[in-house]
């Protein structure tokens, strides 16, 4: 094996970094897979444990059962540090393993070191919360050392899609059989509110409420497809197609309006970054289609009601929001952020303080008069509130980042004809930016899923440097 140090890296070299590559000369293969570690007990447990920590985050399953050990995701990512580590040290000894280990981790604290400053810079809280930061950095260090090659990215991400069927099956089932009075031993939490006086229920899977459950769904929808195109059992594309079918009649069914919205949001990014044949769009568009009667028919009275609510989102563009009381909101959430932001402009008013300082915003300014206390309903509001400009450019340049890890490794394997793999990248690609529109919607309350998709690029730029693609 030889190493060299400051050698082309196309997808990890970043401002102040210079990424070790490993030329395993022993093979001369120049195909995706030719690195592929050799299993060993160790790389076995690792694999397993990788999965089970990807699909416990992706599914919130973690948080939405109490397994009697509190939440096990931070311990689960410690001993899979503690085993890769083991495990390449054993194989490499200790000063291959300085070069290979410690590069994977820089790349993942430096990406991610931003997003520290966005949950900790706050004039009143960071100290608090540093502990909770280290925390959600090690699930990324975790993912991004235990995928060792692009065969186990491809792996890990099978783990966001099957948590397509626990984030929406059981709420799916929920809604068309109209059972709300059981939330499914937590797998599917009913949101209960009133619209114009009347009571109305909603779907919410592990997460409680329609808005942050359609955010995760659709950001999944991407990797569900590449699957249902690219893996090679025909049996594993029936299942990502199914499970396609699942996130996209759970998101209809949740009757969020914001959820509709991103679905065309979803169908002109696949359109885009896949150009599918005309066949495949007319295949989709029938999808959609059977699936949306299949909901509807379902409860035609409460979406008669839900139609009605579609078709004013209007409001939001023409600027009347009072005759709604959920865009009133929408546009009070975002004014009172931003005079938070005016008033501390700096570092913001704090972490986790929007909603505890939004009414004396709202009542002394006559922003909203309802005296109910609401959450920021976008991240970028949300960020410039609670962090302010420092948090707002440390999340910026998280963004940037990964999108630039994205760009380089997506090239180098496209020439390199490793298809399979680039096409990955740009489902990665296509959910990070999925989530940033769904963002618009929605505030930072709910990161753990685009932290595993950041990872995963994070993984994938690595894992094109390591499999000896040079």
């Amino acid at each position: 094996m030889d190493i060299r140090v400051g050698g082309y890296a196309p997808s990890g070299r970043l401002p102040g970094i210079t990424v070790v590559v490993i030329e395993f000369g022993a093979d001369e293969s120049n195909g995706a897979d030719a690195a592929e570690p050799q299993a060993t007990a160790a790389s076995k447990v690792v694999a397993v444990g990788s999965f089970a920590l990807v699909f416990l985050v992706s599914s919130n399953m973690a948080i939405a059962f109490d397994f009697g050990i509190g939440n096990p995701v931070y311990k689960l990512s410690a001993l899979l540090v503690l085993m890769v580590i083991y495990q390449q040290v054993r194989e490499l000894g200790w000063a291959s393993f300085a070069h290979s280990f410690s590069t994977r981790v820089l790349i993942a604290v430096a990406l991610f070191a931003a997003f520290g400053v966005v949950r900790t810079a706050s004039r009143l809280w960071g100290g608090a919360f540093t502990i909770s930061w280290l925390k959600d950095i090690l699930v990324v260090v975790a993912v991004v050392v235990s995928a060792r090659s692009l065969r186990e990215v491809g792996r890990l991400s099978w783990a966001v899609v099957l948590a397509i069927a626990v984030l929406g099956g059981p709420a799916l089932i929920q809604h068309l059989t109209g059972t709300y009075g059981s939330d499914w031993l937590g797998l599917a939490q009913t949101d209960v509110g009133f619209i114009d006086g009347e009571r109305r229920f909603q779907i919410g899977g592990t997460l409680g409420g329609p808005n942050p459950l359609v955010q995760w769904l659709v950001t999944a929808i991407p990797l569900a497809a590449y699957h249902a195109r690219w893996s090679k059992s025909g049996r594993y594309r029936a299942l990502a197609a199914t499970l396609l079918a699942v996130a996209i009649a759970a998101t209809v069914a949740s009757q969020s309006r914001q959820g509709l919205l991103l679905l065309v949001v979803v169908g002109v990014v696949l359109l885009v970054d896949r150009r599918p044949s005309r066949s495949m769009v007319i295949k989709a568009v029938a999808l959609v289609g059977v699936l949306a009667a299949i909901v509807f028919v379902s409860n035609p009275t409460r979406w008669t009601r839900q139609g009605e609510r579609i078709g004013e989102v209007s409001v939001l563009f023409g600027g009347d929001v009072g005759s709604d009381s959920s865009a009133a909101g929408y546009a009070g959430t975002f004014r009172a952020g931003l005079d938070m932001f005016v008033d501390n402009p700096l570092l913001g008013i704090g972490h986790k303080q929007f909603v505890e300082e939004y009414l004396s915003y709202a009542e002394t300014r006559g922003i909203d008069t309802s005296g109910r206390a609401r959450s920021a309903h976008n991240t970028g509001v949300h960020v410039l509130a609670e962090t302010g400009l420092v948090g707002a450019l440390a999340f910026l340049a998280m963004v940037a980042a990964l999108f630039s890890v994205n760009r380089r490794s997506v090239g180098y394997l496209r020439s390199r004809d490793c298809e399979e793999y680039a096409q990955l990248g740009t489902a990665l690609r296509s959910a990070l930016f999925i989530w940033l529109v769904s963002s618009l919607f929605q505030g930072l309350f709910h990161p753990e899923q685009v932290m595993v998709v950041a990872a995963l690029v994070i993984a994938l730029g690595v894992a094109t440097d390591n499999v000896g693609l040079k």
